[in-house]
């Protein structure tokens, strides 16, 4: 049928308008009666204009219109081993036998006729689109399109030739699919001597009484290699579109070269859903042949399982993973060396509900300890002017930490309902800044057929970076490193500051374990527990002989030394003291390194 054919002669014969691309190709057509007609190379005027190739009746510019050809949903090929030089196919994805042989006059201008035929549908237009779009979320956060617009909610995808999934339809529901298959190659011939091919398959669906084919999956690509075993499980729904005669065709694709997206076909296969499933073992092996020759250029294999795994044991394999939210599953097959014996994988991953849960927990634990911090300080009593000024200085450091903290927590608090996944174009979401990027849980249970087999658990995470501060401060090892320096001193470079966070750890721990002694003599003898009270005298006792010790330590009594100096002392002069001038305060100069001795005086203190 023939549909505007006035209106596109019209526009394939104006020179008022710029074309993408125009001049003579080598355009093989039969010719001959109908008898005896043969398949010869004939040089046309060609235009491209948008999606639509454009032929006229000679290579004459001037010549009328011959045909159009609308480049939509087809690829472009060289043909290396067509008798023109210069060759390339296009071949639509209906039908592999609708196809267009051309020729350019070299070898650049072939390459610049299939670059622009590539780039001129409407689907690769759309994947260059997506592509942007894609790359502007990832670098801005925000989706470019408006809410309103219909693309708005659909997920970017990949353009080129990993634009369809290298895993078909997900089996991440509790439905069992009517069949999964894993894919194998054997025998792989390159049309190139001495290259190994960069082999993919392509498996399309065709279901009676529909005559067209429809792209279902598409494997990855195993490189350098004649004999590939895909690591792809190709999944068919068992939603009624799939059925035991179900057509299945298998194209073997060699890449030549990912980015400029080159590839040839090497082979292809038939067979039907009926034919895996009534084979033994759900074992078939097809022979490959390729469109020019009926020789066979190697071997395909299908494995396919159906039914054995319930959606329980698919979930729930092992110990049940609980407080994991939207689960995927993928499963595959791999040969052993012993007959009949099937390697079977089930892998799960899911993202874990406690994402959000677990960073507002932690704040509110730092908020607490910031607290406390401030209470100790406080306890200490009153303090000449310097340290007093001194004090307050760290008092002001824990109420900025407190502030930010409770700031992130009121972010977080209203997101912890719905939301357990914090996706990579988010990490720079200031109101995100604690949660873990991309944190997924999965696991992987293994089964040789010998027994129930293994169950391995595997956590994943983005590295853990400070990307809300951007990298004005150089970076957070940087700062680490800094703060490290800063910290240390002494010729020697001793660090103080973890000298005094140990010291203080061990008397945190040993003042919770002397008050929960004391607080069990205390039910003793309430109870008049004899044998309680020797217990707990005995560990008391014990307690205290490591209090003692510690209170020798060199830094413990330096900073017991330090509080003394500290705290004022009144002008009395029957005791013969010191006094200042206006006879109220005994004012002892003191260091930066005596005044990191607060923090570890408290709780000595209070224990003493």
């Amino acid at each position: 049928m023939r549909f505007n054919q006035k209106e596109l002669a019209y526009i394939a014969s104006r020179n008022d308008i710029a074309f993408d691309k125009e001049g003579v190709l080598w355009l093989k057509e039969k010719q001959g009666h109908f008898w005896s007609q043969n398949e010869v190379y004939t040089e046309r005027w060609f235009r491209l204009k948008g999606n639509i190739l454009f032929y006229f009746k000679s290579k004459d510019k001037a010549s009328e219109p011959a045909g159009a050809i609308v480049l939509e949903r087809c690829r472009v090929q060289k043909a290396e081993l067509s008798e023109k030089k210069h060759a390339f196919t296009i071949v639509f994805d209906e039908d592999d036998s609708q196809q267009y042989q051309l020729g350019g006059k070299s070898s650049k201008d072939a390459d610049e006729w299939i670059e622009k035929i590539k780039n001129a549908s409407y689907e690769s237009l759309r994947n260059k689109l997506l592509n942007l779009r894609k790359q502007l979320m990832e670098i801005t956060g925000k989706d470019p399109l408006p809410e309103y617009h219909p693309l708005a909610l659909q997920e970017p995808l990949k353009p080129g030739i990993s634009q369809y999934s290298s895993t078909s339809s997900a089996s991440d529901t509790d439905e069992t699919p009517l069949l999964e298959m894993c894919i194998a190659c054997n025998g792989l011939i390159s049309p190139i001597p001495d290259r190994l091919p960069n082999a993919f398959v392509e498996i399309r669906t065709m279901t009676p009484p529909s005559v067209s084919w429809s792209k279902h999956a598409q494997t990855e690509i195993i490189e350098q290699k004649s004999d590939p075993y895909f690591l792809t499980t190709v999944v068919f729904p068992s939603n009624g579109t799939i059925q035991d005669v179900t057509r299945l065709k298998l194209a073997v694709f060699d890449v030549r070269d990912r980015d400029k997206e080159e590839m040839i076909l090497l082979g292809h296969s038939m067979c039907t859903i009926r034919d895996i499933v009534s084979s033994p073992d759900k074992k078939l092996v097809l022979s490959l042949t390729s469109l020019d020759t009926s020789v066979p250029c190697g071997t395909v294999t299908l494995l396919g399982w159906q039914g054995d795994d319930t959606p329980q044991g698919r979930r729930n394999s092992g110990k049940a993973m609980v407080l994991v939210d939207q689960i995927l599953t993928r499963s595959y097959r791999f040969p052993t060396r012993t007959p009949g014996k099937i390697l079977k994988v089930v892998e799960l991953m899911g993202e874990s509900m406690l994402s959000f849960k677990i960073p507002i927990q932690l704040l509110k634990i730092y908020i607490a300890e910031e607290q406390q911090r401030i209470l100790e300080l406080h306890h200490l009593g009153d303090l000449n002017p310097d340290w007093e000024a001194y004090r307050q200085e760290i008092i002001d450091n824990h109420f900025k930490l407190i502030c930010n903290y409770k700031g992130d927590l009121r972010d977080l608090m209203p997101l912890q309902v719905g939301n357990n996944f914090k996706a990579s174009r988010l990490r720079g979401n200031k109101k995100l800044a604690t949660i873990p990027v991309n944190l997924h849980i999965q696991r992987m249970r293994v089964n040789d057929g010998s027994g129930e087999g293994k169950v391995y658990d595997i956590s994943t995470v983005g590295a853990f970076t400070a990307h809300t501060l951007k990298f004005g401060q150089g970076g957070l090892r940087r700062m680490t490193a800094m703060l490290k320096k800063s910290q240390q001193s002494g010729s020697e470079g001793e660090n103080r500051a973890a000298q005094v966070k140990k010291s203080r750890a061990n008397l945190e721990k040993l003042k919770v374990t002397i008050t929960h002694l004391c607080q069990k003599l205390k039910t003793g003898i309430k109870t008049a527990n004899v044998s309680n009270i020797l217990d707990t005298q005995s560990s008391l006792s014990d307690k205290a002989n490591h209090l003692l010790i510690l209170r020798e330590a060199s830094i413990v009594k330096e900073s017991l030394a330090t509080l003394k100096k500290s705290v004022p002392k009144p002008d009395d002069p029957h005791q013969g003291g010191d006094s200042t001038a206006d006879g109220q305060w005994n004012v002892t100069a003191f260091s930066n390194d005596e005044a990191q001795m607060l923090p570890v005086t408290f709780p000595l203190i209070k224990i003493m």
